[in-house]
């Protein structure tokens, strides 16, 4: 009788696994002017390939880019960064860089699905956590942007791509000047050198367009022109983004007590009237005041109706016939201090800040249509300084004279009040967008002696503000 069953010595025939090396199913999943990627299948998993146009597979200079991308990418190994496998002649895409293939979106295409606090939250930390490992690393990635983030489908985890400008220390090609207009930081459009600051701009526009209300005062900071005004390091722009967040927290848990209190006062109204000499615990109500009647701001200095006036830095512009207008220095705004301090006060703060903003905006259009030359930038300028003095003079007037507030009720009354100078920037840009001013030369940029001193009065304005920040 034959043996049906194999002896201990021998093996079963090898079969063949059904996975296939073949790169299968390609498609082009994005194209760019100088870089195309494709998706394709191989041993049962989608990868995907970077390669060039063909119009630019012959051209030096962007062989050379794709290289550096590859040599950077390989040696990153982080779960917020796509994974560079390795490079390859592809019959379909030429010589290109092999990558995971992330099943996402980009990151402006979360955003528009309107996602919570909590995943936007998310998205912020997972996206500090990746710059931080580039840094690390000495890489710089000088390109964030809403395109080169993606957010995964299955848990909305951030996959920072493209490292086509990246640089680093040691690499010895390829330092041009490399950006995204409206993401980039002013010295990248100077070509001037780049560093971890540079990322940390940008990571403050991002952040502006991720959380716009929440974080605000963080992405205030991280846009800094000055990179010596910005967070030094990411580890800086997470220990602000903490603050934020505890300060948050401890805003909402105060109001189950305020609740109490009010309950309290129906309840047992003898007991609440003997509490009236203990501090205030209120926290009010995130109230827009309506325009109408104003209590005048008084300046120590008074505004002339002629053509002297006050500027932003408490600075006089005056004019002189057949001459361009020249800054000389003059005292600056004092705000006169509330009669009743408390954050019941705030109310107040904000009709004579609001007030204040008038005469801002009103010196603003003064400037922007009679001083010469003026153009774009110079009309740029005046504005930031504007939106900075108001910003200042919150930290350093208002905030001050709402005094027996909590960290909390503090915080509370300092978003409230920016508000106002959000409303200040919002006119200020809508009254340059109907202008149309031309954008200077670069004669006139140099010769204009105006823009060091307006340059000067950004960086010492945010430098008395930052301990308030």
């Amino acid at each position: 009788m034959e043996e049906d069953t194999l002896s201990s010595s021998e093996y079963p025939k090898a079969q063949q696994f059904g996975l296939s090396d073949k790169a299968t199913d390609y498609s082009e999943i994005c194209s760019r002017k100088h870089f195309r990627i494709f998706k394709m299948q191989r041993y049962g998993r989608w990868y995907a390939l970077k390669g060039l146009q063909p119009d630019f597979i012959a051209d030096p200079f962007w062989m050379r880019v794709l290289e550096k991308e590859f040599d950077i990418g390989v040696k990153m190994s982080h779960p917020n960064i796509v994974k560079v496998l390795g490079h390859e002649n592809d019959p379909v895409a030429g010589q290109c860089i092999v990558m995971d293939f992330v099943d996402g979106r980009t990151l402006e295409e979360f955003l528009k699905e309107n996602p919570s606090l909590e995943k936007r939250k998310k998205v912020v930390e997972q996206l500090l956590s990746a710059i931080r490992y580039c840094h690390l690393l000495q890489v710089v990635h000088r390109d964030l942007k809403p395109s080169n983030i993606l957010v995964t489908r299955n848990g909305d985890d951030v996959k920072l791509i493209d490292f086509g400008c990246a640089d680093t220390d040691y690499h010895a090609n390829l330092k041009g000047p490399a950006y995204t207009e409206g993401y980039a930081a002013p010295e990248q459009l100077a070509g001037a050198p780049v560093d971890c600051r540079t990322d940390i701009y940008s990571f403050g526009v991002l952040l502006n367009e991720i959380s716009p209300k929440h974080y605000r005062l963080v992405a205030r900071r991280c846009t800094q022109a000055d990179p010596a005004r910005r967070y030094g390091n990411v580890d800086a722009v997470e220990r602000a983004i903490k603050n934020t967040d505890t300060v948050r927290k401890s805003l909402w848990f105060a109001i189950p007590a305020v609740i109490l209190l009010l309950a309290l006062s129906i309840i047992w109204p003898k007991e609440i009237m003997e509490m009236k000499n203990q501090p205030e615990t209120t926290v009010v109500s995130d109230t827009v005041l309506p325009h109408g009647d104003m209590t005048v701001l008084s300046p120590t200095i008074p505004i002339s109706q002629e053509s002297a006036y006050i500027n932003v830095i408490g600075a006089k512009v005056s004019e002189t016939s057949g001459s361009s207008p020249e800054i000389t220095p003059v005292q600056s705004y004092v705000v006169t201090p509330i009669a009743h301090t408390g954050i019941d006060q705030l109310d107040d703060a904000v009709v004579r800040l609001r007030n204040y903003g008038e005469v801002l905006y009103s010196e603003f259009v003064h400037e922007v249509t009679t001083i010469t030359p003026m153009y774009k930038t110079k009309a740029d300028l005046l504005m930031l300084r504007k939106g900075a003095q108001m910003a200042h003079d919150v930290f350093l007037d208002y905030l001050p004279s709402l005094s027996g507030m909590s960290e909390a009720q503090q915080y509370y009354a300092r978003e409230t009040l920016l508000k106002e100078e959000e409303a200040l920037e919002k006119r200020m840009t809508d009254y340059l967008s109907k202008l149309n001013l031309k954008k200077e030369t670069e004669e006139q940029w140099k010769n204009d002696k105006m823009i060091p001193q307006l340059q000067a009065d950004l960086v010492k304005l945010q430098s008395e503000m930052d301990k308030y920040q």
